[in-house]
């Protein structure tokens, strides 16, 4: 009896281990213009709610990164838990992490313009969504402009969670306060990574997989 219990235990331990997605962290596909003073995008969602989506969940984003952990992003974040696309802005920012706000939702097969903006009068990031304003925030520890700005697809913590988004008329703001399309083809994924970037240039592109 207590070797068919124990076979039991193994057994029970074994299915919930292939059940569950493998732990990634976060998984990236994306394309970034290394000199920006803000960026923005037209963010898609996919056709219809992507499956499978575990609880960890999706984000599709633009934003800065200043490194140790100080950053600022807005765009739609998804996950089971959900039935619909939640627009947000969310950042780290000297030990704090706030999502500052989800904003209505986005509907499958849809865009919104997402914005995230250096504001030389104030020294603050300021996110947009559609055009308005959402966000304003400062900190010494984020960069100042000009600074590396990215268009993102970020999956947490699975390498089976489907991913589709299309981000088109991605543009970076340059220091004269005017508004150009991505021209460089960067590219920081992780290894080893499912998720992969098809794009028909740098403003235009799709984030997909696995």
């Amino acid at each position: 009896m207590k070797r068919l219990f124990v076979s039991i235990i193994l057994i029970s331990i074994f299915l919930m281990a292939i059940a569950e997605p493998a732990a990634a962290s976060e998984l990236y596909a994306d394309n970034y213009q290394s000199s920006v003073y803000g960026l923005r995008a037209y963010i898609y969602t996919p056709n219809s709610a992507p499956s499978p989506q575990y609880l960890t969940g999706q984000a599709n984003w633009v934003g800065v990164n200043a490194g140790y952990g100080h950053w600022i992003q807005t765009g739609w974040m998804y996950n089971s838990n959900n039935a619909n696309a939640l627009p947000y802005t969310e950042y780290n920012i000297d030990g704090i992490h706030a999502i500052q706000g989800f904003y209505g939702t986005q509907s499958w097969g849809y865009s919104k313009h997402y914005q995230c903006s250096y504001n030389n009068s104030t020294g603050c990031w300021d996110t947009f969504i559609d055009g308005d304003r959402k966000v304003s925030v400062y900190s010494s520890n984020l960069p100042t402009a000009p600074t590396a700005g990215d268009a993102s697809s970020e999956v947490h913590d699975s390498t089976t969670s489907v991913l589709d988004t299309v981000f088109y008329y991605v543009e970076y703001m340059n220091s004269s306060g005017s508004w150009n399309k991505f021209d460089q083809n960067n590219q920081a994924p992780s290894s080893p990574n499912p998720y992969q970037v098809t794009k028909d240039c740098p403003w235009y592109f799709r984030c997909y997989g696995p």
